[in-house]
């Protein structure tokens, strides 16, 4: 007889969903858009979402750019890191935080991760510290912040740069993720907490830099007839700002059903073995913005594989994601890729898995997918 836990959902959840603001809200900003017919270089909407992004990151010194990568591109060049230089960064991350060191003519060093915060593991950082080092690029992964990297970067005179995409409105100890390390930037990606549909920051903690930022996002423009450095189109676009400032006001209320649908899925997941939750349950003396819902999957305890578990919720309709992946396909690129190096960012990328995460999902839903992988978990030990 099949497990009642084991029936398929009449409609299909993702991973994720953007948080989409009313049409008609949007229509009303459009309007003020097609009005002005200013539909980039820094537009009304545009100058108006960066005071509001600023005032929510508490931060005097931001400056918007068309997305996340850019921003990244951005960063790495506001502090003159010579091409060459190598960058320590880590493995466990989405290909745009390596591709933007590679990009900017820096080599990418990998350090390997803490299997308990899943972030870069600052104790590994001095064994690869050369005199080439001009930089260190963590990430906050899944939103916790990334600590105990300053004193070694301060001690060796480098720059830290991080890469904050997770991190929007994520504070620790009371201090908010944007104004750690020299530089943070942040994405407002589709599928990111806070959303400008495509969309990104620099957050930069001296007004002088931040000048150089928007020179560099305006391909290096000072005035309309200056050139005061090389520069990229990296410049956000009013449709984009319309559709920011909407997103921005909805953005607590977002993060208080996703915070609602975290504790759930702790009651429903706690007790299975097998199953580790990657998101903490306490504020950990600060604020989450639970952006992301990833577990662990051992396949000793919990009876079958992290990629069979993906494969068994995809065949009742729930879309899970295998993220971050650190793999000689991901890497191969990179020289400094050595997987015997990186023992635990692979083996937490052979077993980690996203669980469907965002304000609009029904608590029903979330209750259906613990009871799911109960029942797939009392299934295989059953079989054995």
């Amino acid at each position: 007889m099949k497990d009642p836990r084991l029936q398929s959902l009449i409609d299909p959840v993702y991973v994720t969903q953007p948080t989409l603001p009313k049409l008609l809200d949007y229509e009303q900003l459009l309007a003020r858009v097609w009005e002005s017919k200013r539909l980039t270089n820094t537009g009304e909407l545009h100058t108006e979402l960066e005071r509001r992004v600023s005032e929510y990151l508490h931060s005097d010194h931001v400056a918007l750019t068309c997305n996340g990568t850019t921003a990244l591109l951005i960063a790495l060049r506001l502090f003159d890191i010579p091409a060459g230089s190598e960058i320590i960064t880590t493995p466990f991350t989405f290909p745009a935080t390596i591709s933007a060191i590679a990009w900017s003519g820096c080599k990418p060093v990998f350090c390997d991760i803490d299997k308990d915060t899943l972030n870069l593991n600052p104790d590994l950082l001095r064994d690869l510290i050369t005199p080439r080092t001009k930089a260190i690029l963590p990430v906050h992964v899944f939103g916790r912040p990334c600590t105990g990297v300053s004193a070694i970067a301060t001690s060796h005179d480098l720059y830290v740069i991080y890469d904050a995409a997770h991190a929007f409105g994520v504070s620790q100890n009371g201090r908010p993720a944007a104004h750690m390390g020299d530089a943070s930037i942040f994405s407002f990606h589709a599928t990111k907490l806070f959303s400008c549909i495509e969309g990104g920051a620099v957050v930069i903690h001296t007004e002088q830099r931040r000048r150089k930022a928007v020179q560099l996002r305006n391909f290096g423009f000072s005035s309309e007839d200056a050139l005061a450095l090389p520069g990229i189109n990296g410049k956000m676009s009013e449709v984009h700002a319309a559709y920011g400032l909407l997103n921005l006001a909805m953005l607590n209320d977002e993060i208080a059903a996703r915070h609602r649908h975290s504790k759930a899925y702790h009651v429903g997941l706690r007790s299975i073995p097998g199953i580790t939750i990657m998101q903490p349950e306490s504020t950990e003396r600060g604020v989450q913005n639970y952006a992301y819902m990833p577990i662990l999957v051992d396949a000793n305890h919990y009876g079958i594989s992290r990629d069979a578990l993906h494969k068994r919720l995809q065949a009742l309709s729930v879309f899970t994601r295998k993220y971050f992946q650190v793999s000689p396909e991901f890497l191969r690129f990179y020289e400094s890729y050595d997987s015997a190096d990186l023992p635990v960012a692979h083996a937490v990328s052979d077993c980690i898995l996203c669980l469907p995460m965002y304000g609009a999902l029904k608590d029903r839903t979330v209750l259906s997918i613990c009871e799911m992988i109960s029942a797939i978990h009392d299934e295989a030990v059953c079989s054995v």
